[in-house]
């Protein structure tokens, strides 16, 4: 079976935008599509795992974890 498709040539040009997202977050990737909404930029989120109550010593623990859930958004062009 053969599915009509459309490359999409305008990706090169896009702003990219890179989002790290707590996993304990639930609204943050909806509210940021609404606030990046553009034709001309493309929004990529990845996780990173947090515990359930964000403190300052929680999210010092995270550090190490940061460039991992970075290395997961799609390379700039």
């Amino acid at each position: 079976m053969k599915l009509p498709f459309k490359l999409d040539d305008d990706a090169q040009r896009k702003k990219l935008l890179g989002l790290i997202v707590l996993s304990v977050d639930e609204t943050i990737e909806d509210e940021f599509r609404q606030l990046f909404s553009r034709d001309d930029a493309a929004l990529y989120h990845s996780r990173i795992e947090s515990a359930p109550e964000v403190t300052a010593e929680t999210f010092a623990g995270m550090n190490d974890r940061l460039a991992d859930a970075a290395r997961l958004l799609p390379a700039s062009r």
